[in-house]
């Protein structure tokens, strides 16, 4: 028979790579069936279409915009998308799926490496145990889940991150990190991926890593030997190259255009806040962690104060147990350093996420094994109840869902709306649900953490399909695709088109990003001066009812579209005017009301349009 103790201290990897080649797997079904609604996708997206369309890999600018971020993301988006045909919702969320998969096993290698540290001197066997359900964990982490379904640069920032934080974890004795010296390796691994880090988030992918880091030296080895390491000089500086000569030539591009937006006022104004910053009090973060981390973080918080009531428990020589809640530190740094900041957004914790997977790992696998037989045996009860109880729930919304559709198509509202946002996530979903529901009633079982490993991809599947129904509907109500259609239906391929926005309304990002063709912005001020025949004009209806007068030329008005939500609602408070501009006679000109209904008689099946008696 195998040596159990050595089974146990190896890590996992086919426990591990067979996990994220599932979670990848069950991602290519969902995430890409819910459109784009949101302003912070479609910037994104608008810059990897840039990209393909023009080959400009330096500084995309989507439409003359300069983009918010650094190009490491669109980077490998743009990949992602040339290999996919272009660039679509799966490629650019798939980018994102991608990046949190590195992330996982990170974390479980990251966690196998601290649990090995920790409880090498209790006698415990659970280094194995803590990395599966720290990655298991972090994967059903309602926050780190959702970012990874979002194309956007957090999920690539995170995973940068994480790879400068793993180079130290991994490749440093922590048993004997008092006495053995740093390597060149471990300085050059991390100065090299914190470079990396630039290219995905700017000056914070050095920030964050060296006060995390920096903290880490400190408890275990010391302020002026951390110092020391971190000033003793490297062959991983040289890494910092190459951000340089991306900044100067993206400079050479966008010149003091480019600096005063990615790197004043993404790094020194969201700082210290003004006007267009979404500026959140100190303590923004704090129920915002305890939202995207549940139950997790809850429990956590539990077994934290458990051990302070319970202090005799674990005893480390050599000063280790200051290591215990190492990542708990960490956290509170990474809390404390994000809360300085007066721009605040739930999506900016992302990178500390998984260090309450790590943290958790670690407690809960030690309690099951101080626990013994007995635990164990709870734990197998609990997981098969829970197993059970999820399939079902699962099949009986399905059921009812399948009932609805067959039943209640003729019932007003939002229900119908939702309901015919998300067949193919239903018909997916389907699949997998009864998938699950052999193996919850006819699998066999041999280990607990076979039968944890069903749970969690019965978790899984609920939590995919759930947040991609939800992301399906809210696309759907929005209806940005329909309204870019209906701009485009109403434009020659040789007419141009253009937009008349303030340079901070992001309200047009997502139209934007459906036409696939470039637009000319023009500021609000520019009324006086553009009025171009052979354009079609995108604006808000209550900006042109003020500003109408104030063009040089006719003003013809050919559509008015709205948000379904809004639509229903009766809200025309975000109302989009297209219309033509130029010197027509006025004699000549066509009334609203008939090419409003002309228009939306060819827009695309499903648009909503304003009432046929025209525009109030």
């Amino acid at each position: 028979m195998p040596n159990t103790s050595t089974h146990q201290q190896r890590f996992p990897w086919g426990t591990v790579l067979g996990g994220l080649l599932l979670y990848l797997t069950i991602q290519a079904f969902f995430v890409g069936l819910p459109g784009i609604s949101g302003s912070s996708e479609a910037r994104e997206a608008q810059v990897v279409d840039t990209i393909l369309r023009e080959g400009d890999w330096v500084l995309p600018l989507r439409n003359g915009v300069i983009p918010s971020k650094p190009p490491l993301y669109h980077w490998i988006a743009a990949a992602v998308s040339y290999g996919a045909g272009g660039v679509s919702e799966f490629s650019a969320r798939y980018t994102s799926q991608l990046c949190a998969a590195v992330c996982l096993l990170l974390v479980a290698l990251t966690t196998f490496k601290f649990a090995q540290a920790t409880c090498s001197y209790q006698n415990l066997r659970h280094p194995r145990h803590a990395a599966l359900v720290a990655a298991g964990a972090l994967s059903l982490t309602y926050g780190f889940y959702q970012m990874g379904c979002q194309a956007m640069v957090d999920m690539t920032f995170a995973m940068c991150v994480w790879l400068a934080l793993g180079a130290v974890a991994l490749t440093v004795n922590m048993e004997s990190a008092s006495k053995t010296p740093v390597s060149e390796l471990t300085r050059t691994l991390f100065w090299f991926f914190c470079s990396v880090a630039v290219l995905a988030r700017g000056p914070l992918g050095v920030v964050l890593p060296i006060a995390l880091c920096g903290v880490a030296g400190w408890c275990t080895l010391g302020l002026a030997r951390t110092i020391r390491i971190f000033f003793y000089p490297s062959f991983g500086w040289l890494a910092f190259a190459i951000p340089i000569v991306w900044y100067y030539l993206a400079y050479q591009v966008g010149g003091d255009a480019f600096l005063d937006r990615q790197l004043f006022f993404e790094n020194v104004k969201r700082f210290s806040g003004g006007e267009f910053v979404n500026s959140e009090p100190w303590w923004f973060y704090l129920p915002s962690l305890i939202r995207t981390t549940f139950p997790w973080g809850v429990i956590l918080l539990w077994i934290f104060l458990k051990s302070f009531a319970r202090p005799q428990t674990l005893s480390y020589p050599m000063g280790l147990r200051r290591i215990r809640w190492l990542p708990s530190i960490l956290l509170g740094v990474g809390l404390l350093l994000f809360s300085l900041s007066s721009g605040k957004r739930h999506s900016y914790l992302l990178p500390l996420l998984p260090l309450i997977a790590v943290q958790l790992g670690v407690e809960i696998s030690s309690l099951f094994e101080r626990g013994g037989d007995r635990a164990r045996a709870r734990a197998s009860r609990v997981g098969r109840i829970t197993e059970v109880v999820l399939t079902g729930t699962g099949m009986m919304l399905l059921f009812v869902v399948g009932i609805y559709g067959e039943f209640g198509l003729n019932a007003p509202g939002y229900l119908r709306d939702a309901y015919m946002a998300i067949p193919l996530v239903i018909s997916r979903l389907s699949i997998l649900i009864v998938g699950c529901g052999l193996i919850a009633f006819v699998g066999i079982r041999r280990s607990i953490p076979s039968l944890l490993g069903s749970v969690w991809f019965v978790m899984l599947i609920l939590m995919t399909g759930s947040i991609a129904a939800g992301m399906s509907v809210k696309a759907h109500l929005k209806g940005f695709d329909d309204m870019s259609r209906a701009w485009l239906a109403t434009a020659g391929e040789s007419e141009r088109l253009a937009v008349f926005k303030h340079p901070f309304d992001e309200y047009f990002d997502p139209i934007l990003y459906y036409v696939h063709r470039p637009v000319t912005l023009f500021p609000l001020d520019a009324v006086l001066s553009e009025c171009r025949p052979g354009t079609v004009y995108a604006a808000k209806r209550s900006w042109l009812n003020a500003h109408e007068e104030a063009f040089k030329g006719d003003i013809v008005r050919i559509m008015t579209v709205r948000e379904r939500f809004l639509a229903q609602r009766d809200d025309s408070a975000r109302d989009v005017v297209f219309f033509r501009c130029g010197t027509y006679g006025r004699g000549g000109q066509q009334s609203e009301s008939s090419m409003l209904q002309d228009a939306a008689y060819h827009a695309p099946r499903g648009f909503e349009s304003l009432p046929k008696g025209g525009i109030p």
